[in-house]
């Protein structure tokens, strides 16, 4: 490499596919054992040399941050302190790249200052940081975790944490570090605020300093107790695993309901409501997740958490979709499951497969309507509009069609009409619409300006 490739390397530049090798060739030398050597005699310098080139020039890489951290730990002998002497050259640019922002120098000074002590707090916490501005997550939390390792109960490092891994979508372990922040510091209003959002949704009102309430409290008045113990004296009986699994799901205890079920399917075998109720638990969560990025981009908001909403909202989606399926196929004669799916896979944007659910659910005269006009909007995203029109007249002839469903399925059928020139069959459908009562109190807005570009032609 001549110098003038090396002065215009970087943290963060783009890295070709000749760097990428050599790399990656220094991280298989820091992983071999020098000649001669036995295994657990590493020469960890060595290691350590070949390990800060990589995370030097490529800081993004979860794999090479995890090695050189590993390497001095264990070079350390994991004492928490590091070297005698700790290292002092580099860090005045350090804590300049700090105090201005620089995160890109920050990446490339911090391991050096690693080397002689990996639990350099300060220097972790600035690093995961910089890491935060990149959106490098998953290096963001190897040097939060280190730190964590470091100062379990220190209230800022959890704050850090806890907020880096909210921000990620990891709530349960946010969750826990606000906690050990009320701990050490109990009554403290942010770690409160977000303990009140992760567990509930929702965030507490500012200027409400009290405590959040004990969740053993609940257990101690409640019966989730003796359940519990019922559980364990008889843990065959498939009706003591149940009893408590619903007694979890009514308390929002996703987690150890999910466990207790799982428990259930072992030791008793598949049975249909233990299969139903988990399913139910696993939907619970999804949706307890989606709540929750919800309200973190409401308060914070960033494109980064409109991407975890939107993340969360696709992983709820696709988990009703599966369940909604399964019953559907474990309960034929359900129409509504029927209804329900063919609802949400037009939502997902699988248009033909929902027309497939929604023709079964058509032949019930409980659910033709709804489902007719349901496959109708399919039918013209598809731009089958000639379809599309047939089920939106079909809907607004179908017998147990209310009012309302009536005049949507006119209403789309003359918007498609009109779209087509085709004026004919627009006027007798109007005609048809004025028969319905209070036609003209519910006309929509689209179908008033096409009657004014009707009455001007």
């Amino acid at each position: 490499m001549t110098k003038s490739d090396s002065s215009q390397q970087g943290p963060l530049g783009v890295i070709n596919a000749a760097q990428r090798r050599r790399l990656q060739l220094c991280f298989e030398q820091s992983q071999r054992f020098p000649p001669g050597q036995e295994p657990g005699k590493r020469d960890f310098d060595a290691a350590h040399t070949s390990l800060l080139i990589c995370v030097t020039e490529d800081p993004g890489n979860q794999l090479y941050v995890e090695a050189f951290l590993k390497n001095l730990q264990r070079k350390y002998k994991n004492n928490k302190t590091g070297a005698l002497i700790p290292r002092l050259r580099g860090r005045s640019a350090f804590r300049r790249a700090v105090a201005q922002q620089d995160h890109a120098q920050v990446l490339a000074q911090g391991p050096m200052l690693l080397g002689s002590n990996p639990w350099n707090v300060p220097v972790l916490r600035a690093m995961a940081q910089a890491c935060a501005a990149f959106a490098l997550d998953e290096v963001e939390l190897c040097y939060l975790r280190q730190a964590l390792d470091t100062r379990p109960h220190d209230p800022a490092v959890n704050d850090q944490t806890g907020q880096a891994l909210a921000r990620q979508g990891r709530f349960k372990e946010a969750l826990s570090c606000f906690e050990t922040i009320l701990v050490q510091l109990p009554g403290q209003a942010e770690a409160t605020a977000w303990i009140e959002m992760l567990r509930n949704g929702q965030p507490r009102p500012s200027g409400d300093q009290g405590l959040p309430e004990n969740p053993a409290a609940g257990d101690e008045a409640g019966d989730l107790p003796r359940l519990r113990q019922t559980l364990a004296d008889s843990p065959a009986e498939m009706a003591n695993y149940l009893q408590l699994a619903e007694r979890l799901l009514e308390e929002d205890q996703h987690d150890e309901a999910e466990q207790v079920l799982s428990t259930a399917l072992a030791a008793c075998g598949s049975q249909l409501r233990v299969l139903e109720m988990l399913e139910d638990v696993r939907l619970a969560q999804a949706a307890w997740r989606l709540e929750v990025a919800e309200q973190q981009a409401a308060l914070f908001p960033s494109p980064a958490a409109s991407e975890l909403v939107e993340r969360f909202r696709g992983d709820w989606s696709r988990a009703e979709l599966v369940i909604l399926d399964a019953r559907a196929q474990r309960y034929p004669q359900t129409t509504e499951y029927k209804w329900r799916l063919g609802q949400r896979l037009h939502q997902a944007g699988n248009h033909a497969e929902a027309i497939r659910r929604l023709e079964e659910a058509a032949s019930d005269p409980e659910f033709a309507p709804q489902a007719l006009l349901t496959m109708a909007e399919c039918f013209a995203c598809m731009r089958k509009l000639k379809k599309a029109s047939a089920c939106y007249q079909q809907a607004a002839d179908a017998p147990s069609s209310t009012p309302a469903q009536r005049r949507q399925g006119l209403h789309g059928a003359i918007l498609l009409a009109e779209r087509a020139e085709n004026g004919n069959e627009a006027a007798q459908l109007r005609e048809k619409l004025q028969g319905i009562e209070s036609c003209d109190k519910d006309r929509s807005p689209r179908l008033d300006k096409t009657d004014e570009k009707r009455h001007k032609k």
